[in-house]
């Protein structure tokens, strides 16, 4: 996805009840992977969560993958989420250096129930963008190899994960 959304922690509103109280604010989610692990078939992209809840983590993505959750790991506990399939483009940024990108923007929802830590009982959603560059190999005629089977160099392969939207915590 695109470019890191750090910053993007807001203001917390709290609520009380007798037994439960709740904070509500924007949680940031961004990441990066480059190398040849950005080409593997499950990238595991370290990422950084700022917001209601400040802490480190890491999702796996799996490439040609139809999977509807996944689940961000930290230390504060597992985040799990529900996505669309969203919106794909592909483009070959340079026919002279085959550089070409992939960028995927969905949205997301919280699963509550099937979170753990800090995030057990969670609500929210919000849009994620995730952005895949690489370099494509070249034919022996010099032009970018763009055929289904060609596999990109993992040297130049970067994956960025970004997803923000508003959450409730239970404390």
């Amino acid at each position: 996805m695109l470019a890191a959304a750090a910053g993007l922690a807001a203001g917390c509103s709290s609520t009380s009840t007798s037994t439960t109280t709740t904070s509500t604010g924007t949680q940031a989610i961004a990441g990066t992977v480059a190398g040849p692990a950005a080409v593997a078939s499950q990238a595991s992209v370290p990422l950084r969560l700022h917001g209601l809840v400040n802490t480190t983590g890491s999702i796996k993505l799996i490439s040609n993958s139809s999977q509807k959750m996944a689940t961000i790991t930290t230390g504060q506990g597992n985040l799990a989420v529900s996505h669309t399939a969203g919106h794909t483009s592909t483009r070959l940024l340079s026919t002279k250096t085959c550089e070409f990108a992939v960028g995927v923007r969905a949205t997301y929802t919280v699963l509550g129930d099937k979170s753990t830590g800090k995030f057990k009982d969670a609500k929210g959603s919000g849009n994620v963008t995730l952005l895949y560059t690489a370099t494509l190999p070249k034919k022996s005629d010099g032009s970018c190899d763009t055929s289904s089977s060609a596999r990109p160099l993992p040297a130049h392969a970067r994956v960025s994960f970004a997803a923000h939207g508003p959450l409730t915590i239970k404390h």
